[in-house]
Parts: structure tokens; sequence; C-alpha cells
């Protein structure tokens, strides 16, 4: 595929993925988790048969990627608790870091008390977070990979408090999209909406409280 062609599907197709988890974070939450864990441990497959050999085949790669793909869809399923915990702990610890790159050890343990705290906070109250900490973490990534993808700026750091136009830009555009992704899962989750939930029928007659989506179990 021509580069520049890639180029525009990427920047079209991880914001829209973005965007994905910023609305429909709670409705979708382990259909989008395992999917996530598929890609994740594709790429960790990926580079760690990188590590252990030194020229593996394309077959080693995607063999490895599969592998490792496979394993973390399921645990991210099954386990779908204590990966999202891990994950939020993860994503909150590298937001630090990224903000501050080059960091001294305070910054390094900043990070990891937010990640750990991030972590056991998500892991303890799951169904009461999880529209939270997608709506934040979609926006976020949607105006990261727009900065990065369309403006050519790598990481936060390179131009978070340093390009202000870019800066004000970006935290408006975050604010904006995770007020709107949170509001929506919200009422969503508050309403339920029949395409993606199933009829639940009890002796009080079908509400919005009893409506569970399809793809959420926490």
């Amino acid at each position: 595929m021509n580069p520049a062609m890639l180029n525009i599907l990427t920047g079209v197709a991880l914001p829209l993925w973005a965007l994905g988890h910023c609305f429909f974070g709670y409705m979708l939450f382990r259909l989008i988790l395992a999917f996530n864990g598929l890609a994740g441990g594709f790429l960790l497959g990926a580079h760690v048969i990188g590590m252990v050999r030194q020229t593996p085949t394309v077959t080693d790669v995607w063999v490895a990627g599969m592998v490792g793909g496979i394993l973390l869809m399921l645990a991210a399923w099954f386990l779908y608790r204590i990966v999202f915990a891990a994950a939020t702990g993860l994503i909150t610890a590298s937001t630090v870091l990224l903000a501050w790159p080059g960091g001294s050890t305070g910054v390094w343990i900043v990070a990891a008390v937010a990640g750990v705290v991030a972590a056991s906070l998500v892991f303890a109250y799951l169904r009461d977070l999880v529209a939270v900490v997608t709506a934040l973490a979609g926006a976020a990534a949607t105006v990261i990979i727009v900065v990065d993808q369309w403006f050519w700026q790598r990481i936060p750091g390179e131009w978070l408090g340093q390009d202000w136009p870019l800066t004000i830009g970006a935290i408006i555009a975050f604010v904006i999209l995770a007020s709107a992704g949170l509001v929506f899962q919200l009422q969503t989750r508050r309403r339920g909406l029949k395409r993606f939930s199933p009829s639940v029928s009890s002796r009080r007659g079908t509400t919005a409280a009893n409506v569970v989506p399809k793809f959420t179990k926490v």
C-alpha cells in the first residue's frame, strides 16, 4: 500500500477507534477490551520474538503475534476486571511520564503511585468508573492521535506547554470530547439502547435500571 494512503487511513481509523472508546466504552466494554487485548497482545508477541531471535522471519512474527494476541484477548474477556484495572493503571502512569518526559526519580514515583491508585479504584468500583475512564481515555487518545497524525508532533511532551496555541486547542478539544462522551455514556446507560442491549423482563417491567448492555458484564 502507498505510504501516503496508509498514513491517511491511520489518521482516520485511529481517531475513530479512540472516539469509540469515548462514546461507547460502557455499552461495548468487554468487546472493546477484548479487541484491544488482541491488538496489544499481537504487538507484544511480535516484540518478544524480535528479542528472542535476532532475525525473525515474517512467519515467526505473525505466529508469535497471533499467539500473544489470542492469549491477551481471552484474558481481557474473562478477566476483564483485572485487565481493565491494570490497563488503567498503566495509562495513568504513562500519562504522567509523557507529560514530563525525562523526569526525575520523583516524577517516576508520582507516576507509579498514581497508577496504583487508579488501578485500585477501578478494580474496586469498576461498574461506576467504566464510563468515566473510557470517556477520559478515549478523549485524550483522540486528541493525542490527531495531533500526532495531523500536526506531526510526536508526543505531548514535545508540544504541551511549548506550542501554546496547540496546547490550548488540545485542552479545549479534550474537555469537550470527554464531557460529551461521559454524558452520552451515562444517558445510554440510564436509558438503555435496544440496538446494543438485550431485552430484560421483570415483575416490575423493563426499566432503564434493569437494562444491562450486551457486552457489559461489570
